[in-house]
């Protein structure tokens, strides 16, 4: 079944729009369904719950598709594609927690039998616990895992939908994974460990080479991304914006199970 996402907090201007030409602003407890496409301006960003055990946050000047999510019993799959900018995807206890005030405190979700996929023009990212952050320049992805670990299926989209990918990486909590389109539309990786401060390359088939000393800037950029709506520690209420469509309310086919929440996140100076 096809449900959709809801807007849990807006702050700033946010828009969507649909594959028909449809555009409008988004208020809190908007619903988008599936190919809706969400674009944050500056200083503005978004919360939505696809489900009440996942949730993604659509960071400042950003582009995401919210491709779709799908319930079955026991299962929930969500899909987006990065166009542009920087997205945080959490899923199980994390997403509970992030609603739990300043302190993290929260109550403990179970077992999640959720499954978030992330597409970008470099790579397809799988999770299903944890949080990461996936940010998408052109020729560039990065995946930061902040808990769990995500699977990352180097080659984009065609590829992994083809079966031509050129490796497939599991990225641990504290890790990230940079992906590069060179000359030739060749993808390069290379996965940094922020904690030990080594780098390793990716090569066929998804190896990983001899782990050596990252390079200053690379391990500082890669320790940035690792950055979350709740790592800073501070509560920060998310304005509402006006217009939208209050009473947006989806046909029963495609329902929101999204179990609205008075609750805000809690985020951080820098983000939504």
């Amino acid at each position: 079944m096809s449900v959709t996402a809801r807007a849990t907090a807006i702050k700033g201007v946010v828009m969507a729009s649909t594959a028909e030409g449809g555009e409008r602003q988004l208020s809190t407890g908007d619903t988008i369904r599936g190919g809706t496409v969400v674009q944050s301006r500056a200083e503005a960003g978004a919360l939505f719950r696809p489900s009440s055990n996942s949730a993604l946050v659509v960071y400042p000047s950003s582009k995401v598709r919210f491709d779709g999510a799908t319930v079955s019993p026991g299962h929930e799959n969500v899909t987006c594609t990065i166009m542009e900018g920087k997205a945080w995807f959490s899923v199980g206890q994390t997403a509970t927690a992030a609603e739990g005030g300043a302190s993290g405190e929260g109550t403990t979700a179970p077992s999640s039998t959720v499954k978030i996929t992330v597409v970008t023009e470099q790579g397809v990212i799988e999770g299903k616990a944890g949080n990461w952050t996936v940010q998408h320049d052109e020729g560039r992805t990065m995946v930061a895992v902040g808990e769990g670990k995500s699977v990352v299926s180097i080659g984009g989209a065609a590829g992994a939908a083809s079966g031509g990918v050129t490796g497939q990486v599991e990225v641990p909590k504290g890790s990230v994974i940079w992906l590069y389109t060179r000359e030739g539309g060749v993808i390069e990786a290379e996965v940094v460990n922020t904690a030990n401060g080594t780098v390793m390359k990716v090569g066929p088939g998804g190896t990983l080479g001899s782990p050596t000393k990252a390079d200053a800037n690379l391990l500082a950029d890669s320790k940035n991304g690792l950055t979350t709506p709740s790592s800073e520690g501070g509560t920060q209420q998310l304005p509402t914006t006006t217009g939208g469509q209050p009473n947006n309310t989806p046909p029963t086919q495609n329902p929101d199970f999204s179990t609205p929440t008075p609750n805000v996140p809690v985020v951080s100076s820098e983000t939504p």
